[in-house]
């Protein structure tokens, strides 16, 4: 038990220091989001964007370090 309260804390500073610096990455991919489904942009949705991305952390958190290492954290686009 003890194990996986550690992990989940480490994914959740990850996802933190990940969000942190892709920003205007995610913030650009919501944008095209909205634009699919061809509605109007909100901050509410925008915030329940990410706290999915929050939600996603544990399964995300290798792939997420791996990138911390390769290349700072930063999305490659």
């Amino acid at each position: 038990m003890n194990y996986l309260i550690g992990y989940l804390i480490i994914s959740l500073i990850l996802m933190v220091i990940f969000v942190e610096t892709n920003k205007e990455v995610l913030y650009k991919q919501y944008l095209d989001l909205e634009k699919e489904y061809k509605r109007k942009p909100s901050n509410g949705w925008f915030n329940f964007y990410i706290f999915t991305h929050f939600l996603k952390s544990p399964f995300l958190c290798p792939m997420i370090f791996l990138l911390i290492l390769g290349n700072g954290g930063k999305i490659i686009e």
